[in-house]
């Protein structure tokens, strides 16, 4: 038979541990603890703040946001001149026409 990979088992009996000799773990780890509990430190307070949104033809901060069908987000002078010299969306090129955008009111915006 092979028992060259078996591994051997141990007695049974077993050694008692002295407890006197060692300190009281329990008691430290509690006292860690109650260490741990106490400085903990408060919690960091997270500033919101509004997104900036910029348009993207006249890479300004949006003025009276406006919103084309597909879903592009100009400012509505920008827009309005696009359509009108190119007909099409300066982001996507989709076809448009005067009536295929439409403002939007955006937490940031002044107007």
């Amino acid at each position: 038979m092979n028992t060259r990979n078996k591994r051997a088992r141990s007695s049974m009996s077993r050694t008692a541990i002295d407890c006197d000799h060692y300190p009281d773990l329990e008691e430290e780890h509690n006292a860690k603890r109650k260490n741990v509990i106490k400085s903990k430190p408060e919690p960091v307070k997270v500033l919101t703040r509004e997104p900036n949104f910029t348009c993207p033809v006249c890479m300004d901060a949006l003025v009276e946001p406006a919103s084309t069908i597909c879903g592009h987000i100009f400012c509505l002078k920008c827009i309005k001149a696009s359509v009108q010299a190119q007909k099409k969306c300066p982001a996507c090129r989709r076809q448009l026409t005067m009536r295929s955008f439409h403002r939007v009111y955006l937490p940031s915006s002044n107007s």
